[in-house]
């Protein structure tokens, strides 16, 4: 999921990635980090539809405006609630037992630890050892402007003089 979610975000342009993961809760990337909401303990009768309603409670979240990761709780628990009863629609719940469930019900334990977000990081070409993480590097012409700044010179002078051997930031390469 750490891959793909990330993949399919970038190849089709969505302003969001998911994956539901059953009693795992469910995973999503938004183009810079990933969000993870854990399923909620109930006693299941019947797992018919809720994907389903899980996708109804996430739009529901979504037209209300409020944060990812309420819209990701709150989706958990509409389609926790589903499976409480026969039936693709049977425990289909109204939205103050989705939100009395999101205060007090119990969760499973989380089953994903989302990384860290991460920093663009561009190697030199000619010394595999030389990297420099900076946020703000997130293209070549990005790298290029800030190895220009007087401040960024007048480090590299310093450390040129600690160097065995010439270094490069002048074409830099993305780290995948």
């Amino acid at each position: 999921m750490q891959k793909s979610l990330p993949e399919i975000h970038c190849r089709y342009g969505c302003r969001l990635t998911a994956a539901t993961l059953g009693q795992d809760g469910v995973l999503a990337w938004d183009g810079k980090q990933f969000h993870y909401a854990s399923a909620f303990q109930i006693e299941a009768v019947d797992t018919t539809g809720a994907g389903d309603i899980f996708h109804a409670g996430f739009i529901y979240a979504l037209l209300q405006g409020w944060p990812l990761q309420k819209q990701l709780d709150f989706a958990c628990a509409a389609a926790a609630l589903n499976c409480t009863a026969v039936g693709a629609r049977g425990g289909i719940a109204p939205v103050t037992a989705i939100e009395r469930l999101m205060s007090t019900g119990a969760r499973h334990p989380s089953a994903f630890a989302p990384p860290k977000p991460r920093s663009s990081a561009f190697l030199t070409i000619r010394d595999p050892r030389l990297f420099y993480i900076h946020s703000r590097w997130v293209d070549e012409a990005a790298f290029q402007v800030h190895a220009e700044l007087p401040h960024t010179v007048r480090f590299l002078q310093r450390v040129d003089a600690l160097l065995d051997q010439p270094r490069d930031v002048t074409r830099p390469q993305l780290l995948g």
